[in-house]
């Protein structure tokens, strides 16, 4: 449960309790009714109170296939948070920096499809493949600095995950010019280096 979930439940508790006590000890009502509408005002509140699913100022409910639409946003968001958080992991100068580099051009992409969730559909394949191989390869990149691995296949590693950062970071920035372009970029096809990086780093999920 998050924080507003917590606080929505205590708001419903709290006057849905009220309503039952003045309707019990100040009407006089049957024990019975005061409870049940209690009840019902309870998951009323609930029901009110719920936040309205958006992308950017658009309620997720006048979006074409909206739902869908959504899971595929709040994916990518999460992409971002994670790797925003396995950099904060990240010994390396070089690999940290380039991160960083590749987060903020994430976040751009991002903050361009808050704004035009009309483009987030023709994005999927972008979200969904080199976003989150990017994420993947940062989170084995952190995780490998913890193991005692050989020194050879460490570099080895090191050596990738550059490269891949330095493909990626090409990705992320023909992705975003394409949107002022007003062209959807073609990436249909994966890249054998982000997947032999990935399965080099151990191919976690």
């Amino acid at each position: 449960m998050n924080n507003n979930d917590g606080a929505r439940s205590i708001l419903s508790t709290i006057v849905s309790s009220i309503l039952f006590l003045v309707t019990l000890l100040l009407f006089k009502w049957h024990f019975l009714v005061s409870a049940g509408l209690s009840i019902l005002t309870y998951f009323g509140v609930l029901l009110v109170t719920a936040p309205i699913k958006k992308i950017g100022n658009v309620s997720v409910e006048k979006i074409d296939q909206g739902e869908r639409i959504s899971r595929i946003y709040e994916q990518a968001n999460e992409n971002i948070r994670q790797i925003n958080k396995q950099q904060t992991l990240i010994n390396d100068k070089e690999v940290f920096e380039k991160i960083g580099m590749l987060s903020e051009k994430g976040s751009s992409i991002m903050n361009y499809l808050s704004n035009n969730y009309k483009a987030i559909s023709a994005s999927e394949h972008f979200l969904e493949y080199y976003l989150g191989t990017a994420n993947r390869i940062i989170k084995n990149f952190a995780e490998m600095q913890n193991t005692s691995i050989s020194e050879s296949k460490s570099k080895l590693i090191r050596n990738e995950t550059l490269e891949s950062l330095d493909y990626l970071q090409d990705i992320f920035t023909r992705q975003l010019d394409s949107y002022y372009e007003d062209k959807i970029l073609s990436l249909e096809i994966e890249s054998d280096l982000l997947e032999k990086t990935v399965k080099l780093g151990g191919g976690r999920e």
